[in-house]
């Protein structure tokens, strides 16, 4: 056990919520979906917790579709990374692009997935010849 768990089972009380625990481990399990649910406030039973209405309660000015772009922009990166160009293809296309956040990431992202597909192609050639 940790010493934050020690410290809060000690003194009964927990240091996050269970809604931002909820959250927390979405995103650690790539469970993006759910994540984006807990942020906005859809609900979700798993856990035994059960979030409806406006989502985590954040500070103010913090802006939500920023953290989906986030969040989405790591659902691209990991698909990357497991080789699933198509999906993260689409990723990009249909849940990145329509946020109209930021585009010179987006440019990026775009670049480092065609980055990505040329060295595969590159390798088929070299393994071919």
């Amino acid at each position: 056990m940790g010493a934050a768990a020690s410290l809060s089972q000690e003194s009964g009380y927990d240091l996050e919520s269970p809604a931002v625990a909820a959250f927390r481990n979405a995103i650690l399990q790539g469970e993006w979906t759910e994540a984006e649910d807990l942020l906005f406030g859809g609900s979700t039973e798993e856990g035994g917790v059960s979030i409806n209405g406006s989502g985590l309660a954040l500070q103010e000015g913090v802006d939500k579709n920023v953290m989906r772009f986030w969040i989405r922009q790591q659902k691209f990166l990991e698909l990357l990374e497991k080789q699933d160009t198509g999906r993260a293809l689409m990723v990009i296309r249909s849940e990145l692009t329509p946020l109209y956040q930021d585009t010179n990431k987006l440019h990026f992202l775009s670049r480092s997935d065609l980055t990505i597909l040329e060295h595969r192609a590159v390798a088929k050639i070299l393994i071919v010849c």
